[in-house]
């Protein structure tokens, strides 16, 4: 079991996100796709998200939890759903805690995102 601190942020869209594993393959981009249910100054969010790595392997993860829409936070949990190529296999799942730049759509912001993963068998 390998552990996954970091940090992202996001202008938009995008994220920049680390490596997976230095000797493993490098990332190319992120991308996730976020619904958002709002009541009051609350939230629940559930994202499903596509990291496109540059040698063409995918790692897709899910996410979802709560966000105050008055602090500008949001957290919760995220789990690894699936990958291709060197990915195939892994496992893996962790926290997320965000701070959103402005309320504003498109605004962008800020994540602390800690997990761990484990990779099959013979893919180290």
């Amino acid at each position: 079991m390998a552990s996954w601190p970091t940090r992202l942020t996001s202008g938009g869209p995008f994220l920049t996100f680390p490596k997976l594993t230095r000797s493993l393959i490098s990332q190319f981009f992120a991308f996730d796709t976020r619904f958002i249910e709002v009541t009051g100054a609350s939230a629940r969010t559930t994202a499903a998200g596509v990291t496109r790595y540059d040698n063409g392997d995918k790692l897709y993860t899910r996410s979802m939890g709560p966000t105050d829409l008055k602090a500008l936070t949001s957290s919760g949990k995220w789990t690894v759903t699936g990958a291709t190529g060197k990915l195939r296999g892994i496992k893996g799942g962790g926290t997320y805690t965000c701070k959103m730049k402005s309320a504003e759509p498109g605004a962008g912001y800020t994540c602390d995102v800690e997990g761990e993963y484990t990779l099959p068998a013979g893919k180290k």
